[in-house]
């Protein structure tokens, strides 16, 4: 299933909005979580773990992937001088595939937590994440099963 998110800031809440791919190319609104912008900031000086922490409720519990570009995609719309909102889709198939490794993702933070506020376009030209995959996996025909008794 694909999720799209939509992370919007305005003057004083962080809107962030997950879509859910009911078919192709059409989706449907899953979930609508605020945060005050001074606790999304005060997170931001912390580092990513409180970032995800902060994203995280008892309504909205992305899985850490989608968490982690949660918090990167915070990061540069808080950050960013030039725009507001941010929108991007995640795979679960490519999700499943993709071996990230964590020095990376705190790259990415600490690019996208910049206090200097570079271009949105720019933080988003080099992130190729979202759309390599790493490995592959089958799913078991059901005739492998059928000898096996209960």
């Amino acid at each position: 299933m694909k999720h799209r998110y939509e992370v919007i800031k305005d003057d004083t809440v962080l809107t962030v909005r997950e879509h859910g791919e009911l078919d192709k190319e059409m989706f449907t609104l899953l979930c609508i979580e605020k945060y005050e912008l001074p606790r999304i900031f005060a997170a931001l000086d912390k580092g990513l773990e409180a970032v995800i922490d902060a994203l995280r409720s008892r309504n909205f519990y992305p899985t850490r992937y989608a968490a982690e570009k949660l918090a990167i995609a915070a990061a540069e719309v808080c950050r960013a001088k030039d725009s507001n909102r941010l929108e991007f889709v995640l795979d679960d198939t490519e999700i499943f595939s993709d071996i990230q490794d964590p020095t990376d993702v705190l790259e990415e933070f600490d690019e996208a937590n910049d206090s200097e506020g570079d271009d949105l376009e720019d933080l988003l030209a080099d992130d190729d994440n979202l759309k390599t995959t790493k490995g592959t996996f089958r799913v078991a025909d059901s005739e492998d099963f059928e000898d096996e008794e209960p």
